[in-house]
């Protein structure tokens, strides 16, 4: 898909948040559901989650 769960674009911004001067992000929880629970569990670690940051570009607005 190119907009949406799982989108092309998210998993652009997915894998470049691995890079260093992007975040140097880890793969710590893998989809929606888990990022937003690592969200609640674990802020620190949410923003060093890769799938955290797909999830906040791919959903407009923003999940409550």
């Amino acid at each position: 898909e190119v907009a949406g769960t799982d989108s092309k674009a998210g998993t652009i911004v997915h894998e470049s948040s691995h890079f260093t001067l992007n975040g140097g992000t880890k793969d710590l929880a893998y989809g929606q559901t888990r990022a937003q629970a690592l969200a609640v569990s674990n802020s620190t670690g949410a923003t060093m989650n890769a799938d955290s940051h797909e999830c906040f570009a791919e959903n407009s607005p923003a999940l409550a």
